[in-house]
């Protein structure tokens, strides 16, 4: 889908303010870089503070208010209970000073309690204009954020997403590897930035960044031995980018062969190595392949391997990598020899060697669908190639190979799915609910307007010409006199004249407000995709399949604090943006359907008819295929498993 920019669900000046704001932005080409990158960092800090305060105040404005109006009721009861005892006080004191003080207290009191209430109104009164405009995206926004915080941290990575048809099975795994790969690609830049903060005064990492486009075919290989050889004598003939001011200080050989004992013994001191505790010491050459490979990793995308037609990204219409079996053989396999001819008829032996296919990195994600048909239970086949080729293994010892990995498969029934696979699973998940709330709403009633004020001046055009057509309308001796040219039928000729080239603007006119208004009605929908949510209460239970049955739905903020709220089995509703979950097409079967639509033999109106005396017959069980009736008929499988050769022949 071509990535358009949109109005958000707000009003016109929220634009204003935004633009504002992106203007400032370019001014970091001016001197005033410093001023405009400081005001940036303030505004989205303190968008930022607002947003999160806005998304835990608002969904408890009643008890606000009635916090804020008990303190003020409080407020104004005690001190005028105190002013009350003042000034009975006073009566008996007769105290010309003590009343300029009471009277001095009390308009101070009236002053506070005055701007006390104001405020109070002032501060009820925004939160309910700003949540008309913008606050509900703010909330929803924000809840989106909390959920991917939670995903990224607390949920399984390895787990059965199951449910009946309809459930949001699909849904919710584009879903949570759309907050997974999000959370993938936040680590790596946040990795990215530490090693430039270690290392930014020995290394020229602008220098770096260039010559890794340059030269990025060298570490596309998943295979560290090539990458990190590559690396090498990339960064060798480039002085492994070591700034020139540090050039001078250090030696290039000792530098090498610092790292060379550094693989050697972990334990090695060097002032070429970070030491960040225990076994876990870098040398600053291995922090320099890490950030060029995690620089390789954006660059590469495929962070999701999926087994049915998926967009990896939507804005940039980047297809999902598409996956393969074949890629989790871990085991070696014997060459296989077989019998073929050759190009000149004779049979000869043929040896067939494994064609190793590992095109996994690190921060990878594999989305199947369908888990109960592709490694059925009762299948001995499938059991066994789980086995034998070591698929079972790559599950297993995934943690070991990738660091940061998903894998979620999807099916009706758990227990479908070959229990060498289902056991090695960390959770279930079941998708109890979802509940679509749409966006863009303000947005959307400005794009209504326009298009019934097109729809208006269309109907007016199209009356027009109506008009214009019924009063020009002349019978057929008129007409002939028109077309023999009679002087008299002239000023007649040539309000046909008109009438013809009016209608054919009119038509130009028609057709153009016709297709503002699909534009308008393009641009309407998509500000809804754009701008509506998803909420979807997930159950996940680490054991056996279960699903919320009355039991407390907690928040993603509520187990992000406290974690210990995770048991056994616990419900959590989460917040996705539409484009979240809605990159995949569930229908990519039906290219199926159109292969054996294109083999078929017989049309739908040709399908055999029950008969009207509503008695099964023979050729009824045939037709139908149950062989549990055919052997209550007394129909042999022979003759069941022939039917459709025998209708081939007849055919033929």
């Amino acid at each position: 889908m071509e990535p358009m920019i949109l109005y958000r669900s707000g009003f016109f000046w929220i634009e204003k303010i935004k633009t504002a704001g992106r203007f400032l932005k370019n001014l970091l080409i001016l001197p005033l870089k410093p001023i405009a990158r400081t005001f940036s960092q303030v505004r989205t800090g303190l968008l930022e503070r607002f947003h999160h305060f806005y998304y835990e105040v608002f969904p408890r404005i009643d008890f606000v208010k009635k916090k804020f109006r008990k303190k003020i009721y409080l407020f104004i009861i005690f001190t005028g209970f105190g002013l009350l005892i003042f000034w009975i006080t006073s009566m008996f004191l007769k105290n010309e000073v003590l009343e300029i003080i009471l009277k001095n207290m009390f308009l101070t009191v009236c002053v506070i309690a005055g701007t006390l209430i104001l405020s109070y109104l002032v501060f009820i009164a925004f939160l309910y204009l700003y949540q008309y405009y913008a606050g509900e995206e703010t909330i929803q926004e924000q809840a989106r954020a909390a959920s991917q915080e939670y995903v990224s941290e607390f949920l399984p990575k390895i787990a059965k997403i199951y449910g009946k048809t309809g459930k949001g099975k699909d849904e919710t795994m584009a879903g949570l590897s759309t907050f997974l790969v999000e959370g993938f690609k936040k680590k790596i830049r946040t990795r990215m930035e530490e090693i430039q903060e270690i290392c930014s005064t020995m290394f020229d990492f602008d220098t770096l960044d260039q010559m890794i486009l340059e030269h990025a075919d060298l570490f596309y290989s998943s295979s560290e031995k090539i990458t990190k050889s590559n690396f090498f004598d990339f960064a060798s003939r480039n002085h492994f980018f070591i700034r020139k001011n540090y050039q001078n200080r250090i030696s290039i050989h000792d530098f090498i062969e610092s790292a060379r004992m550094h693989r050697e013994n972990i334990i090695l001191k060097s002032d070429y190595l970070v030491d960040a505790g225990g076994t876990n010491k870098k040398h600053y050459i291995e922090l320099l392949y890490e950030y060029t490979m995690l620089r390789i990793r954006l660059l590469e995308g495929h962070f999701i391997f999926s087994n049915q037609p998926m967009f990896e990204d939507l804005e940039s219409g980047t297809g999902a990598a598409i996956f393969s079996i074949y890629y989790l053989i871990s085991k070696n396999q014997k060459p296989v020899r077989k019998m073929e001819e050759n190009d000149h008829g004779q049979k000869e032996q043929k040896e067939y060697v494994e064609k190793v296919m590992f095109p996994f990195k690190n921060f990878i994600g594999i989305c199947e669908t369908e888990a109960g048909v592709h490694y059925l239970n009762l299948d001995r086949r499938v059991n066994r190639i789980l086995q034998d080729f070591g698929i079972r293994d790559t599950k297993a010892f995934n943690r070991h190979f990738f660091p940061d990995f998903f894998w979620y498969q999807t099916d009706q029934a758990p227990e479908r799915t070959s229990k060498l696979f289902r056991e090695l699973d960390h959770a279930f998940i079941y998708p109890d609910s979802r509940r679509i709330i749409v966006g863009g709403k303000r947005m959307n009633r400005i794009y209504l307007k326009k298009i019934e004020l097109l729809d208006e001046k269309i109907r007016k055009v199209q009356k027009k010409m109506e008009k214009r057509k019924i009063h020009i309308d002349v019978d057929k001796e008129t007409r002939y006199l028109i077309s023999s040219g009679k002087n008299k039928y002239y000023n007649l000729l040539l309000k046909f004249k008109h009438f013809f080239e009016d209608s054919s603007k009119n038509r130009l006119k028609i057709l153009k407000l016709e297709e503002e208004k699909r534009k308008l009605l393009y641009l309407k929908n998509q500000n809804a995709y754009r701008h509506s949510y998803i909420e979807k209460i997930l159950t996940i239970s680490e054991t056996t399949p279960q699903c919320n049955s009355g039991k407390t739905i907690y928040r993603p903020g509520d187990i992000i604090n406290h974690p210990d709220i995770i048991i056994n089995a616990y419900s959590v509703k989460l917040t996705f943006r539409l484009s979240d979950c809605w990159r995949y097409d569930t229908h990519y079967m039906k290219s199926l359907r159109n292969n054996r639509a294109d083999q078929s033999e017989l049309n739908l109106i040709d399908v055999p008819e029950w008969d009207p005396s509503m008695t099964l017959k023979k050729e009824d069980i045939l037709t139908m295929g149950y062989y549990q009736e055919a052997d209550l008929f007394g129909i042999s499988s022979d003759e069941m498993d022939l039917i459709h050769f025998k209708k081939n022949q007849k055919k033929n």
